[in-house]
């Protein structure tokens, strides 16, 4: 499903995009980040983020907090879903690309929801669907950069009603 955001709700997440970037400022990347040649630039990449989360919000009709905090206060509220009461927004850099399901996703038994932002200002999203993350887990193939801990799930395991 394609969702286009409004004005206020653009700007919103925009905003909240561009808090998380300036939050992170000095901060190191997780495991999952370290590679250079996969990262987008972090201001692109963090509104492009909280776009999606806006957008899985708006279509299964979720609370989005619009949550950011400084780097010293994450291990504070990483446990925290990105929408609802526990749904993980994952974000796909290529429309049509698998989403990343990590190990405390599963653990804390959240929702995933994939989605993707389209170019070149991420005001449009294309939610792909939604899946439990022991499910996914148990779907995927594990990544090359970190097997015990990061697997792929293809989009067509996605059921397009929030799990």
């Amino acid at each position: 499903m394609d969702i286009t955001l409004e004005n206020w709700e653009y700007d919103w997440a925009s905003h909240v995009g561009v808090r998380r970037m300036l939050a992170r400022i000095d901060s190191p990347n997780a495991k999952h980040y370290a590679d250079d040649d996969r990262r987008q630039i972090e201001l692109l990449a963090t509104i492009a983020s909280a776009c999606c989360e806006m957008a899985v919000a708006k279509c299964y009709n979720l609370y989005w907090s619009g949550h950011y905090w400084d780097s010293r206060d994450h291990g504070d509220y990483k446990h925290l879903p990105d929408v609802g009461g526990g749904t993980e927004v994952r974000r796909v850099r290529k429309a049509g690309a698998p989403f990343a399901v990590r190990m405390p996703e599963v653990r804390a038994q959240k929702t995933m929801v994939a989605a993707f932002a389209h170019d070149p200002d991420y005001r449009t999203i294309t939610v792909y669907g939604s899946i439990r993350a022991d499910v996914a887990w148990e779907l995927s193939e594990p990544s090359d950069f970190d097997p015990e801990g990061t697997r792929y799930c293809a989009l067509s395991n996605l059921t397009s009603k929030i799990a």
